[in-house]
């Protein structure tokens, strides 16, 4: 693997122990394998994740389509004769608009290059080339999970997933104890981008409110150019706050609604002003024009989310291959709104969570693995 000068080689020396899951809808895996590391004078295998996904077509991509003579100019001719025949043809406008094309001819499995987009406490972005050209796009995007824990491992492996129901008495017997009881560092990268520690820079909007502030930000799985994909995330900055369980019903605390409100709002507004993601407000018909309110974005939360900090995806509403946004983990935040609203407190209500059965939260329910 070569670099191009933003190479963070944070994949250099890793060895692939297995596949824990592939799907080939959304062309993405997640494999485990470890590196060689020497610790207290001894040889160690530190274990890590590292999760796989081709990146969407370009605009380019489509355009050049059928272009033979770009084709003809990455596929023959020694090294130096092709970057020439390339350069050549990329000036021709059919050439300029089919240069992406050119990491789709090459019959490469290893990566040529990587540049890293980011690193947080255990976590490291990449984006990846099977092409060494410089002007075609990434191939890949990767996440690197260094040192992955067995939690981890259990998260990204393929394992059946079951629908239960989680009672109030089942949280507060066995849930709050145990997320109560997971050390800070679980949590550290968090923490970063709340301190300012990490990404700070990709911050696209704040509220330093310690009570109804909070920050958001692109979801790193988002390559920031497929409108239809898009991800915002949005993290509270109240540590008390762990997950829905812990908002509190309006005539209770005001202030969890005054939140929840804030974020659906500032969301839209970066979507709009940031990305061009506009809401549904007004529809004409009959000369007449209609309020809608609708949205062009889905704001949910998880239950149970991946990390215990209160936090906010933003997507695109017409994204249906979101995972995330699936029955049985997300819960949408103008539902659970009217909710607090309405005075149900979130703590004595049983909720519906889809889980898989390699979860350590099976545990931690029914003191048994399924």
């Amino acid at each position: 693997m070569t670099s191009d000068g933003k190479d963070s080689g944070s994949l250099q020396g890793f060895q692939l122990d297995r596949v824990l899951s592939e799907d080939p809808k959304t062309h993405a895996a997640a494999l485990l394998g470890h590196f060689s590391a020497i610790i207290d004078g001894k040889d160690s295998k530190e274990q890590a994740i590292v999760l796989v996904e081709k990146t969407h077509f370009e605009q380019r991509f489509y355009a050049g389509l059928g272009n033979a003579e770009l084709k003809d100019a990455v596929e023959t001719g020694a090294p130096e004769e092709r970057a020439t025949k390339v350069a050549k043809t990329v000036d021709s406008p059919k050439g300029a608009a089919a240069v992406s094309t050119l990491s789709f001819h090459r019959n490469a499995f290893a990566l040529e290059r990587t540049q890293s987009l980011g690193q947080n406490d255990i976590y490291t972005w990449l984006l990846g080339w099977t092409a060494s050209e410089s002007t075609s796009p990434a191939d890949i995007k990767i996440t690197l999970i260094r040192p992955a824990s067995e939690a981890h491992v259990a998260k990204h492996s393929s394992q059946p997933i079951y629908v239960v129901t989680e009672t109030p008495e089942m949280y507060k017997e066995n849930v709050e104890p145990w997320i109560l009881a997971q050390p800070p560092s679980r949590i550290q990268w968090v923490y970063n981008i709340l301190e300012k520690k990490k990404e700070k820079d990709s911050i696209l909007y704040e509220n330093p409110d310690p009570h109804t502030g909070f920050v958001i930000l692109p979801d790193l799985k988002w390559d920031q150019k497929t409108l239809s994909s898009l991800h915002l995330t949005a993290i509270v900055h109240d540590r008390s706050l762990r997950s829905l369980r812990d908002l509190r019903p309006e005539s209770e605390e005001p202030r969890h609604v005054e939140l929840l409100r804030a974020i659906r709002a500032a969301g839209a507004h970066v979507a709009s002003v940031r990305f061009g993601l506009r809401a549904l407000t007004r529809l004409k018909g009959d000369d007449t024009e209609h309020e809608m309110g609708g949205s062009a974005l889905r704001c949910y939360l998880h239950y149970h989310p991946t990390y215990y900090h209160l936090h906010v995806h933003i997507t695109a509403a017409d994204n249906a291959l979101q995972p995330g946004a699936l029955v049985g983990k997300a819960h949408l935040v103008d539902d659970v709104i009217d909710l607090l609203q309405l005075g149900v407190d979130l703590r004595r209500r049983s909720i519906g969570v889809a889980l898989g059965a390699g979860n350590e939260l099976w545990d931690v329910l029914y003191g048994v693995r399924a």
